[in-house]
């Protein structure tokens, strides 16, 4: 038996302010991801850090592979699956993902500008800078 965790649900949208007639709207709703959303998987996001020291680890790593291991297989899916597994555990290795929270404050606001984003930054650092050395001059600059 196959179980789906999705499920539809509709709306009838009918108002009297309009004289346009009830518009019925059917949406395919995904339980699991709705259950996801509130939890702290949904406020994470991984991420490789590229840089000087991780690529001149990969290219080292890389051309101390000897390759003619690759020779012997004939099936030409055989062979690119192990080249493949080969690379990606040089590139993995040299590049790990990175764990981080997103959401909360951090959270891109489309609707803000991008002036009054700046503003909302400066005043919540000098904030923070008054909470931490409470001197009259920071609570004047706050």
């Amino acid at each position: 038996a196959v179980v789906s965790t999705q499920s539809t649900g509709g709306v009838l949208a009918d108002s009297d302010l309009s004289d346009h007639l009830a518009t019925f709207a059917t949406f395919l709703i995904d339980q699991e991801k709705i259950d996801k959303m509130g939890s702290e998987a949904a406020r994470e996001s991984h991420s490789r850090l590229v840089n000087s020291n991780n690529t001149e680890t990969f290219v080292k790593n890389i051309d101390q592979i000897d390759w003619t291991f690759l020779l012997d297989i004939e099936n030409a899916d055989a062979k690119f699956e192990a080249f493949n597994e080969k690379y990606l555990s040089i590139y993995n290795a040299s590049f790990p993902l990175k764990k981080r929270k997103t959401g909360g404050r951090s959270e891109s606001k489309p609707w803000l500008l991008d002036w009054l984003s700046c503003a909302c930054a400066r005043k919540n650092a000098l904030y923070q800078k008054y909470v931490k050395l409470p001197t009259l001059e920071n609570k004047v600059k706050y």
